[in-house]
């Protein structure tokens, strides 16, 4: 279930079905002494694992309680509650704000990654935004207030993984370079990555990141890319293009095993070692592009995969057809 239903539940003042009659469900609620029509959902019904709606000792409301992550476990806490204590108005209001304070918190951290002309334009701050004053940006939200899209990024924090629904980050152009915080990584739900002026190495945590369908890099100076990365079973686009052929320290192994990858390029890196054969059984690989290297050895083989095409130009110590 999601947060906002939950929200819905408690300012209604619903209790479980086992300790309330269905006829005491009401659409109205009294919400700043004004009465306000809801959807009215029991949560319940989302509680999978088994787990009773009331502990033996409910422990009685404090002030003070927050549910960090809005997840299952702390809406349970919710659950184990007092009956009681859920009849009171101000009991519920306060339980709600800290209910959607994790979603406020990520249209800050938003905030925090966007082109600071974009914030200034349209006067955004920490107080006042909201996801509908974020979509000025660029900013997108799913139907519970999670922000999922963003296409007009400016930096990336150190608390990004706040934005844990995050599925598209787009970077803009002109950024300033910056180093990928290990934060980066817990983006278990990105999809489409596009970033510009990364610095240092690609960390092996990218391995976590199991929904990751493309992944690109520009204007950087990326120095290495992991070997988890060679095997990573979702990735179908990777682009890294560095700015000013930047050394890798890293060639690309021996062993790759991609079976979505469908473009792969990786020019003006300075990429040492040779072109691996392994590529070349990729099964969805139609274009390849690795100009502007330090590769060595021959690749006439690479006529006889099924690589659409290829382009492996400016890589002075490379023989064979170095395009097709």
């Amino acid at each position: 279930m999601d947060t906002r239903r939950f929200v819905n539940w408690v300012l209604s003042g619903g209790v479980h079905p086992t300790k309330r009659g269905r006829d005491e469900t009401s659409d109205k609620v009294d919400v700043g002494g004004q009465d306000k029509r809801i959807d009215i959902e029991d949560p319940m019904e989302d509680m999978s694992d088994g787990s009773p709606p009331y502990a033996p000792s409910s422990p009685s409301y404090s002030p003070d309680f927050a549910a960090p992550n809005g997840d299952k476990h702390n809406l349970r806490r919710l659950l184990n509650m007092s009956p009681t204590a859920l009849r009171f108005p101000i009991v519920r209001q306060r339980i709600a704000i800290n209910l959607l304070r994790p979603v406020k918190q990520q249209y800050r951290v938003a905030l925090s990654m966007l082109d600071p002309e974009c914030v200034q334009k349209y006067n955004l701050t920490p107080s006042n935004v909201t996801c509908e004053t974020l979509k000025e940006c660029r900013v997108m939200c799913d139907k519970n207030g999670n922000v999922t899209q963003m296409y007009s990024v400016y930096r990336i924090p150190a608390n990004v993984h706040i934005l844990r629904k995050l599925c598209i980050l787009r970077m803009n152009i002109d950024t300033p370079f910056q180093e990928l915080p290990s934060s980066f990584y817990k983006l278990t739900n990105l999809e489409d990555c596009t970033l510009t002026s990364i610095n240092g190495s690609i960390s092996p945590e990218i391995a976590k990141m199991t929904k990751l369908d493309m992944f690109e890099i520009t204007n950087g100076n990326v120095t290495s890319l992991p070997d988890s990365l060679w095997t990573m079973q979702s990735l179908r686009i990777v682009m890294i293009v560095n700015r000013n052929e930047t050394q890798m320290t890293r060639p690309i192994p021996e062993t790759i095993e991609m079976p979505k990858l469908s473009h792969l390029i990786l020019s003006h890196c300075g990429l040492p070692g040779g072109i691996p054969r392994a590529l070349g059984d990729q099964p969805q690989l139609e274009f390849l592009n690795l100009r502007n290297n330090q590769l060595e050895g021959d690749v006439t083989w690479l006529r006889d995969t099924d690589i659409g095409v290829y382009d492996v130009q400016g890589n002075p110590n490379l023989t064979g057809p170095l395009n097709q």
